[in-house]
């Protein structure tokens, strides 16, 4: 996964990754959770 910018983070949800911001919970971007096993 990327890093997340200074006022994001990631997180697990449901067998996906999300980037949400700290601040008010948006998602901005999502990622499969077996991105690393392909």
């Amino acid at each position: 996964l990327p890093a997340p910018s200074a006022d994001s983070h990631w997180t697990y949800i449901g067998g996906s990754y999300a980037l949400i911001t700290n601040t008010d919970g948006k998602i901005l971007k999502a990622e499969s959770g077996d991105i690393f096993f392909q």
